[in-house]
């Protein structure tokens, strides 16, 4: 019996600008439209059993950068279970998050989105826009 890789699954997440307000959650998916504060509005739809692997997401800010408060993001699966991406505190143009080490279990009748958890700045960032990928392997 050989060794047979797991077929790959790369899904783009992607959000147009928006102006992120104080201490609220934000989600999107695969479309280039603002986030939403509900989860509902956007969503993907998993094909089939699988797993997310590995997670890139860069959240780029269009005016101000806003300041280095905590900006956190998760895989929200079916508005229930949120698996931890990254967390970054910087106060730059780009923000990337990472997760090479994730294991977020899916059925092919999952829904999921990327969300945004925003802190209370001091300034907040204007006008940001997000582009990224999930890496998921089919089971």
């Amino acid at each position: 019996m050989g060794y047979k890789s797991p077929e790959q699954i790369l899904f783009y997440v992607t959000c147009a600008n928006f102006s992120p307000a104080d201490a609220t959650d934000y989600f999107w998916a695969d479309m280039y439209l603002a986030a939403d504060t509900l989860f509902g509005t956007y969503q993907l739809q998993i094909p089939g059993p699988m797993r997310i692997r590995k997670a890139f997401i860069r959240l780029m800010a269009g005016g101000a950068t806003g300041t280095n408060e905590d900006i956190s993001l998760y895989i929200r699966v079916n508005d229930a279970t949120d698996y931890f991406i990254a967390t970054v505190s910087t106060a730059t143009t780009n923000r990337d998050f990472r997760n090479n080490d994730m294991n977020v279990p899916l059925t092919g009748t999952d829904l999921i989105c990327i969300k945004m958890v925003s802190p209370t700045w001091v300034t907040n960032p204007v006008n940001l826009r997000c582009y990224g990928w999930l890496l998921a392997e089919a089971e």
